[in-house]
């Protein structure tokens, strides 16, 4: 009640208020384009009228799925670079603090997750949460279902100390239909790994696996969500070797 009208208020300059103006500007808008901004903005507005509070679970669900999937450093450069673009010389307000802490207070439900299926055509889905073991020489699945404004990068990393790395690998199968949405990116070193990123947003990935290894093998999953810098989660699968 003691935060001036927002039409007095500026992005541009330091402040708690103004700080509080940027976290629910980008919390409305999430990655909306301008007509969609203002098509949820009429729902809220509708939604309240009558006495203040937001009865939609859509509508509260979608501020919870927007806040959370937010890049915030990205939002804070492109901002001071389009000011400076325009020859001004601006402090942006401490925005994410308040949007962290509508984050962590909230309970509206979010429900952006991303999904990761037991199986698909290509054979058993080696990133389901709760497979652990495989054989070699069988053909799998490598699938995760994105929902709008979620990303996902996937490292493949052969567990150290457990066998003789080098009589294990992995090749992902490139014939047609091949690889669904995945970039892949190979590395070769003391520790070799892959890494595998969804170039996109909304999507399906999927690609066909086999691992080859004589002996019992483990490996290492990495998953990056939302352009997580340390893994959401991490699994080790084993693969039994057969000759």
């Amino acid at each position: 009640s003691d935060i001036p009208e927002s039409e007095q208020l500026d992005i541009s300059e330091s402040g708690e208020n103004n700080a509080i103006l940027l976290a629910i500007s980008t919390i409305l808008q999430g990655r909306d384009d301008v007509a969609g901004l203002s098509e949820f903005l009429a729902n809220i507005s509708s939604d309240i009228r009558e006495d203040g509070i937001l009865d939609n679970p859509n509508y509260s669900t979608k501020l919870i799925n927007n806040a959370k999937l937010l890049d915030l450093p990205t939002i804070r450069d492109n901002l001071e670079n389009r000011y400076t673009e325009l020859g001004m010389n601006i402090t942006l307000p401490e925005f994410e603090y308040y949007l962290n802490t509508f984050i962590n207070s909230t309970d509206y439900i979010f429900t952006s997750f991303i999904e990761y299926p037991d199986s698909t055509n290509y054979g058993l889905n080696i990133l389901f949460p709760e497979r652990d073991t495989i054989q070699a020489k069988n053909y799998y699945s490598m699938s995760a279902d994105l929902p709008m404004g979620t990303s996902l990068k996937i490292v493949l990393r052969k567990k150290v100390g457990f066998v003789d790395i080098t009589d294990f690998h992995w090749g992902v199968i490139t014939s047609s239909p091949g690889p669904l949405n995945w970039d892949i990116s190979l590395h070769h070193s003391d520790n070799p790994y892959s890494t595998y990123t969804v170039e996109g947003t909304g999507l399906t990935a999927d690609l066909k696996i086999s691992f080859q290894n004589r002996t019992d093998c483990r490996l290492d999953i990495e998953y990056y969500e939302n352009e997580s810098e340390t893994p959401s989660n991490v699994k080790t699968l084993t693969i039994i070797g057969r000759h």
